[in-house]
């Protein structure tokens, strides 16, 4: 009985997880419409999901593939990376009463690499974990930082609660995605007591010369 409710609490957990996740999120369809995350999981629900019983001890790496699979129509969508804690509620809401532990997932999730599946997993400086897809990094944050410029309107400036709301991702996702952008010099930072804002770096865009006057912009 304990482990029957522990699962019941885990069930409406998730479920109140999703109700938060879904509220706001949309992906594009491939006829041009919008239809809402609920939806897409919908298309996605595993129907007969990897067990324990039956795949004995291959178990880690068939739910690593079951995952991997359930992820990359998900990846597709608006949000090209998802926040690991996000995915857990998003795969288990998939399985239905087939819920996976977060030990579980995250071990499936360590094999992702030597498997070669099309996702990995990311551990920012923050301990953040999320996934994306499998991709060199260097060319996944530079994708990720002109995605980010073109949300910065001309002359403005962005604060991850904006990036946040118009990417449909976490603050804590979008935060570090900033940061991220910001390490690789494409942004530059203001920071005050009220807020910490976002610029385009105009100075990384400029070419210089130098002569024995000083430097001077070419």
């Amino acid at each position: 009985m304990t482990k029957a409710s522990e699962l019941v609490s885990l069930a409406e957990s998730i479920t109140g997880k999703l109700g938060a996740l879904s509220s706001d999120a949309a992906v594009v369809a491939d006829n041009g419409g919008e239809v809402t995350l609920a939806s897409l999981l919908t298309q996605l629900d595993i129907h007969n999901p990897v067990t324990r019983d039956m795949a004995g001890e291959a178990y880690y790496e068939e739910l690593a593939r079951e995952f991997a699979g359930f992820m990359v129509p998900v990846l597709n969508s608006k949000s090209s990376m998802v926040a690991l804690t996000d995915a857990y509620c998003l795969f288990n809401r998939a399985r239905g009463v087939e819920l996976v532990s977060p030990q579980d997932l995250r071990k499936a999730c360590a094999l992702c690499d030597d498997m070669q599946l099309p996702i990995r997993i990311r551990q920012f400086s923050s301990g953040l974990l999320a996934i994306q897809p499998d991709i060199l990094y260097l060319q996944y944050d530079e994708a990720i930082a002109r995605r980010i410029l073109s949300e910065i309107p001309e002359d403005g400036s962005i604060s991850s609660v904006e990036l946040a709301r118009s990417l449909e991702m976490p603050p804590t996702l979008a935060i570090e995605q900033l940061l991220m952008a910001e390490s690789m010099g494409t942004l530059c930072r203001d920071e005050h007591a009220h807020a910490l804002r976002f610029y385009a770096n105009r100075i990384q865009a400029c070419t210089w010369r130098f002569s024995r006057d000083g430097v001077v912009d070419q």
